[in-house]
């Protein structure tokens, strides 16, 4: 069955990322010189999402070269989510953006915090089903667009490029309440923001 997905139009960002991509599979021996290049021609001219998937339907999915070689960096997504998300259609990824989590009013069982700021590096990502906030190496986010958690949910830019993702902690915590930010230092927020609408 086709994916609805597939005739999402993409951008430069995501045919240059496909490009990246297919050099990693190329310096992993997946691919002869002569297949890649002609797949990179298909990515610099794909208009879709579908025509950028079809490059990739008989390679594997692999681990992220970056966050092997920093040992597993906490702004990077693992492997087998990633995978997930390009099948799921993937419509924009930011990993290893630097960031930070914010609580205001937080009360859970055991602690309260009136207000409380942390650095983290993570990853931002949307796909034709839903939003991942990604941070300190742990999903932080992670709903279906067509949930009803999802209005629990605000999205802004509040400065030019950082995202905000703030959350209602006790819609998705019963024991908890407050809220939670979550601050992406990324040249993509005002995608995401325009995908997802600023509710």
């Amino acid at each position: 069955m086709r994916d609805p997905a597939d005739d999402l139009r993409i951008g430069a960002p995501e045919r240059e990322a496909a490009v990246k991509l297919l050099g990693d599979h190329l310096a992993l021996g997946r691919l002869e010189i002569g297949e890649c290049e002609e797949r990179v021609r298909a990515a610099v001219e794909a208009r879709t999402w579908g025509e950028l998937r079809a490059l990739f339907a008989d390679l594997p999915p692999r681990a992220n070269p970056a966050m092997a070689a920093r040992g597993g960096d906490p702004g990077y997504l693992p492997a087998g989510l990633r995978a997930t998300l390009v099948t799921e259609g993937l419509l924009v990824i930011d990993e290893g953006v630097r960031g930070s989590i914010t609580y205001r009013g937080y009360r859970e069982p055991g602690g309260y915090s009136g207000w409380e700021r942390s650095s983290m590096s993570g990853a931002v990502a949307v796909t034709g089903r839903r939003l991942l906030a990604w941070g300190g190496g742990a999903k932080r986010v992670d709903v279906p667009l067509g949930h009803p958690l999802r209005a629990a949910i605000m999205l802004s830019v509040d400065k030019p490029g950082r995202l905000c993702i703030a959350v209602d902690a006790g819609a998705f915590h019963p024991d908890r309440s407050g809220r939670i930010e979550y601050r992406f230092r990324t040249t993509r927020a005002e995608v995401v923001r325009g995908l997802l609408g600023s509710t």
